[in-house]
């Protein structure tokens, strides 16, 4: 089997139809290839009567049902353990696929065989009417483009050109795994709960598979495949801190001193949560003093959840 989509699902059952029906329009004329793995976080909604719709159509459809919620992070493990794909798509439960590209055009691109594919996005409202179209890189690539991430050079270079977390993998709609890369982080995820501890336990996995490997090839197709839905990041909001914590993993992992470049990854965190920006002059100070960006970033970031230290620093709650 060549592609499972992975969807974490929780109370998204509107938008989980709309998604698995933008899967199923493109994969109509190779179901055979595919598999849906759905894990459901004890949903309250009517996403039981929606994947008993969807079980009816697909040939390779796997659901899980928790008993109770276990939380984003273990309900995406869970639905990444039960993919058997060659490659495995990770796939928000209220995001859905572009129609303007075929099924045939995505596959194409995985035959250069590598560890991670990072697809482009349109940009849509709750209704899922299309305003723009996302980048993540300041280069405005026409084509794909691999990177690997285990050379420092070659990640170094990556880095300087992101202008967005996404091209990290905070996106996970944007994601399509290779298998074993996915086993791993099935694997890592285990036997630590560290990697449970934050919101995104992917992306460290991801980062610490490049630094033992000499070849984790990252491929990033700017073509705006997936249809992000405007609201969908609510999980990370009691989580900002861990959030960032991640960036101090991917820029600690070379010696170079790269000040400015951690002035800009947090820079970029905070144009993504721009209600927050009040915040973005402590982080620059803090790391302009060459703080260590997790301690820093995460110390300034968690006034925001601590009213007493805000209200010292601001004269005000």
């Amino acid at each position: 089997m060549l592609l499972s989509f992975s969807i974490p699902n929780y109370n998204k059952g509107q938008e989980l139809n709309e998604a698995l029906e933008s899967i199923f329009k493109l994969v109509e004329n190779d179901l055979d290839n595919i598999e849906i793995c759905i894990s459901d976080n004890c949903s309250t909604d009517n996403s039981k009567e929606v994947l008993s719709y969807w079980n009816e159509k697909f040939p390779n459809f796997n659901t899980c049902f928790n008993q109770s919620n276990i939380g984003f992070q273990k309900n995406l493990i869970n639905c990444l353990d039960m993919a058997k794909g060659q490659y495995v798509w990770i796939f928000g439960s209220d995001d859905t696929i572009s129609e303007k590209y075929s099924f045939d055009f995505i596959t194409s691109h995985l035959q250069s065989n590598n560890e991670l594919y990072i697809t482009n996005r349109e940009l849509c409202d709750t209704e899922m009417n299309t305003y723009g179209v996302d980048n993540y890189f300041r280069t405005n690539f026409t084509k794909e483009n691999t990177w690997n991430w285990s050379d420092k050079e070659d990640f170094i270079s990556y880095l300087d050109d992101v202008k967005s977390v996404n091209a990290l993998g905070c996106f996970i709609s944007s994601l399509i795994v290779k298998k074993d890369t996915i086993d791993e982080i099935i694997r890592l995820s285990k036997i630590d709960d560290f990697y449970l501890s934050n919101i995104f336990p992917h992306v460290y996995i991801f980062l610490k598979i490049k630094n033992n490997s000499t070849q984790f090839n990252v491929t990033y197709l700017p073509f705006p495949i997936v249809k992000w839905r405007a609201d969908n990041s609510s999980f990370a909001d009691n989580n900002f801190d861990k959030y960032i914590d991640l960036l101090d993993l991917a820029n600690s992992t070379h010696s170079r001193e790269l000040i400015d470049a951690k002035i800009k990854l947090s820079n970029l965190i905070y144009s993504f949560y721009k209600k927050r920006l009040r915040y973005r002059s402590i982080i620059a100070y803090l790391v302009r003093n060459k703080f260590k960006l997790s301690k820093s970033v995460s110390f300034a970031v968690g006034l925001d959840f601590n009213s007493n230290i805000k209200h010292l620093l601001f004269g005000k709650k």
